[in-house]
């Protein structure tokens, strides 16, 4: 039986395919849908009558008759597998209502086009730039495809046309002439541009070139990986689970505090994460899902952001829509995890939660004030270059701490399968096209800031086991947060020892992990120095009420930069406002951003009625950088 109705006068105005009405475990839809999907329903049962055993009535008497009926049956069965895989439903959703309302809405297709990411063929445009990784493999790709093709047209960039006669006028920013009206960047010899969906600079070459580039084949050494993990075990052993319920999780502030953001692939036909976590369908569509050992799935866009102009022409990022239901796994069992690992930023290598007013606390939490010299690195592209065993090794970490903590096998069994679900995972491209993808790490996660670190943390341990580098806890100390990674080295022997050995651990990432790094700081003293040390900010000391402390300072030229080229559109005088007001926030220590973002926030005061709050009224540069 169907779980669709149509609509009833008793009902009240007749749905569309757009707002369905779930009532009494039923989706009315209008008359024309439930016609549309009555025949499909009655070509199913079409179909699934082909496979039904013959009654004995049925049965033939003869041999030949019955040769013959066989081989018509067999016909009959091939055209009915051959009907049945050509409308397939991704990843083998579970057959519930939700599943079907899907199917409804997302009207998946088998893959019966020639030309596909897989066959297409990359321009010099990216085979000839500095930054080309030749390591290409053809990702696996299902054979499915979602809705139409997208069809790329031109856009203009968002901007904030307040802001933009201000930073024309100031030298913040240039408007180059196109086709098609004119784009607006900041000023620079490397400008910030807008990037995001069907813009000049996001093509299918580049969409197919980043598919092709999303894996990793490590060569790591079984022992010292073993030893990485022992070591990440006791680096978090103060962090402790608590696992939740379904009702807790949607019910809990967190979540709920979030309820806008982006509901998912399975959250076609929703708006809003809480109405969609309440519905009786989705959540026995969640259950089943948490309970399988099917990948997470997520929809991948191009993101929309202020991107240097070099970057934007070669590659832009992407983003991974959030999984609902995987958002749900992992909060059950990370939640509290999360929370308790942003209180114990001071006891674990990991910074996760720390506010800009307590790098100064960081400064001395690494020991830079004695004389410690400082390694600032990131890594590049490790979204999409992490390595599933380096996964594997988290998850066999977290496993271990719920062991330790005297949780229950079956809650350990909860912890393992919520995430192992993304250790692979599948990705829905704007072309409808849907990949397989078994290695990096997808930016829509609840625990991806919190699981990235540790995996982070669980590299940076295998490679002090290769480097055979071992030394005490007060003597290096680690402080992380996703991947950038801030070591400080006590000013002895040792620690001389370990930077004369640059080339052979870039050799081990590049090697044994399959990566790349970026070096900002090594064996220098992070005070007042030119780079960034940690999380884009550097150390500068400024004197408050007559006495010297250390502050954190953005760097000013690439905050102006993404002043100018706002995220999205601004409308009206207050969004300038409270927009700016979020960037005049980072301004602490930096007199030349402070004056120019609080002149422009000023004349916006003077020349519009403008509600402002008291905090901007009694807001100096002091008070911003204490």
């Amino acid at each position: 039986n169907s779980i669709f109705r149509t609509s009833a006068s008793r009902h009240g105005p007749s749905p569309t395919v757009a707002e369905p009405l779930f009532k009494d475990c039923y989706f009315y839809v209008d008359v024309e849908t439930y016609r549309k999907l009555s025949k499909v329903f009655s070509l199913y049962s079409k179909a699934n009558d082909k496979f039904r055993i013959p009654s004995s009535s049925e049965r033939c008497a003869g041999k030949t008759a019955l040769r013959a009926q066989q081989r018509q049956r067999a016909q009959q069965i091939r055209s009915a597998r051959k009907y049945l895989d050509s409308t397939p439903v991704h990843n083998g959703f579970p057959n519930d209502t939700h599943s079907e309302y899907l199917r409804l809405l997302l009207a998946p297709r088998a893959k019966d086009f020639p030309s596909d990411l897989n066959s297409r063929r990359l321009p010099k445009s990216i085979t000839t730039h500095p930054k080309f990784d030749s390591n290409l493999i053809l990702p696996q790709q299902l054979p499915v495809v979602y809705q139409n093709l997208e069809s790329r047209k031109w856009v203009n960039d968002r901007r904030d046309p307040f802001l933009t006669e201000f930073a024309l006028s100031h030298g913040l920013a240039v408007e180059e002439i196109r086709p098609k009206g004119t784009q607006l960047k900041s000023a620079g010899s490397d400008p910030f541009v807008f990037v995001g969906p069907n813009t000049r600079y996001c093509h299918s070459d580049k969409l197919a070139y980043t598919m092709r580039r999303w894996h990793n084949t490590p060569k790591l050494d079984r022992k010292c990986l073993e030893a990485a993990i022992s070591r990440t075990v006791a680096q978090y052993s103060t962090v402790k689970f608590a696992p939740m319920t379904y009702s807790q999780v949607i019910s809990s502030q967190q979540f709920l505090k979030n309820r806008s953001h982006d509901v998912g692939f399975s959250g076609a036909g929703f708006n809003d994460k809480f109405e969609l976590a309440t519905n009786p369908a989705f959540r026995a569509f969640q259950h089943r899902y948490e309970s399988s050992s099917k990948p997470a799935t997520f929809n991948v866009f191009w993101k929309s952001e202020p991107l240097k102009q070099s970057k934007a022409k070669f590659i832009p990022r992407l983003i991974f829509g959030g999984s609902l239901e995987n958002e749900i796994t992992e909060r059950k069992q990370f939640q509290t995890f999360s929370q308790n690992l942003a209180l114990n930023r001071w006891t674990t290598p990991a910074k996760i939660g720390i506010p800009n007013t307590e790098f100064g606390k960081l400064y001395k939490h690494n020991r830079f004030h004695l004389n410690y010299s400082a390694i600032a690195i990131d890594f590049s592209a490790q979204d999409v270059k992490m390595p599933a065993a380096v996964i594997d090794a988290r998850i066999r970490v977290l496993s271990r701490l719920a062991i330790n903590q005297g949780l229950t096998p079956f809650q350990v069994n909860k912890i393992v399968s919520a995430a192992k679900h993304t250790q692979k995972f599948s990705a829905v491209l704007p072309n409808g096209e849907v990949f397989l993808l078994k290695s990096g790490v997808p930016s829509g996660l609840y625990f991806g800031a919190e699981g990235n670190t540790m995996n982070h943390s669980v590299i940076g341990n295998y490679l002090d086991a290769r480097m055979n580098f071992h030394a005490s806890p007060t003597k290096v100390i680690d402080s992380r947060y996703g991947d950038d990674w801030l070591r400080s080295l006590a000013p002895n022997r040792q620690s001389k020892a370990y930077l004369r050995r640059f080339s052979e651990l870039s050799s081990l990432v590049s090697n044994d992990i399959g990566m790349s790094m970026t070096v900002d700081l090594w064996g220098e003293k992070p005070l007042n120095h030119h780079e960034s040390s940690f999380l884009r900010r550097s150390f500068t000391n400024w004197t408050i009420d007559d006495r010297q402390v250390t502050v954190p300072k953005f760097d000013t030229d690439r905050v102006l930069q993404r002043f100018v080229v706002p995220h999205s559109n601004v409308t009206t005088p207050q969004e300038s406002f409270d927009r700016s007001l979020c960037f005049l926030m980072l301004s602490g220590a930096n007199t030349h951003y402070y004056s120019i973002i609080r002149k422009y926030m000023d004349s916006l005061v003077n020349s519009y009625n403008v509600q402002v709050p008291d905090l901007y009224r009694e807001m100096t540069l002091n008070s911003l950088t204490k």
